[in-house]
């Protein structure tokens, strides 16, 4: 593990090993230190704190993006040479801030995206081809797989699979009503199965 000098506590100053880190004790990404229980001006009862924002989800700390304060020790001792966290200059809270709020957009365009195609999808009749026995009994039931396909076929919507979810079993020929689970929404749909000739 890259062990990184602490911090001149005695002039106040940032590691000197790190050049981003290093000159105006006022920079903020330095927070003020907090004096411990231990009393009196001894400066080892005292702890640095610094701003950094986060690379990965961290399981007790936060999620990527966030901004946290830390520990100086733990900040350049383990998450910044594990690419976990950097430093949270100025530039980068910016940079995050404009990250954040792209991606804000595009989740409401997306759930805007998705609610349209529930509305598309509700109530609809979708045909399928499936081969069965005489008395109507299909040899296999009914596939997510094929109900997707024959919802491009007649809609012309493609669905991803992991946002959909169906349950019921369709094992005979005829009209049958379902419902399908659509990135969280709950749709009702018309399988109309005939036996394949």
């Amino acid at each position: 593990m890259l062990v990184i000098p602490a911090p001149d506590r005695s002039r106040g100053q940032a590691p000197a090993g790190i050049p981003e880190l290093a000159g105006d004790p006022r920079d903020p990404r330095w927070s003020l230190p907090r004096t411990t229980m231990r009393g009196g001006d001894d400066r080892r009862g005292m702890s640095y704190f610094m701003k950094i924002i986060l690379l990965k989800d961290i399981i007790n700390l936060g999620k990527k993006g966030e901004l946290k304060n830390v520990s100086d020790g733990y900040a350049l001792n383990f998450l910044i040479p594990q690419k976990l966290a950097l430093v949270a200059s100025s530039k980068k809270i910016n940079e995050l801030a404009v990250m954040t709020q792209k991606d804000q957009e595009r989740q409401v365009k997306a759930k805007d995206e998705k609610n349209k195609i529930a509305l598309l999808l509700n109530n609809k009749k979708i045909h399928l081809d499936k081969k069965a026995n005489e008395k109507g009994h299909l040899f296999a039931a009914i596939s997510l797989d094929e109900i997707i396909a024959g919802i491009k076929n007649e809609l012309g919507l493609e669905l991803v699979k992991s946002e959909l979810k169906f349950e019921n079993r369709i094992k005979e020929v005829g009209e049958h009503l379902i419902g399908l689970n659509y990135a969280g929404q709950k749709i009702s749909l018309t399988i109309i199965v005939r036996a394949k000739k």
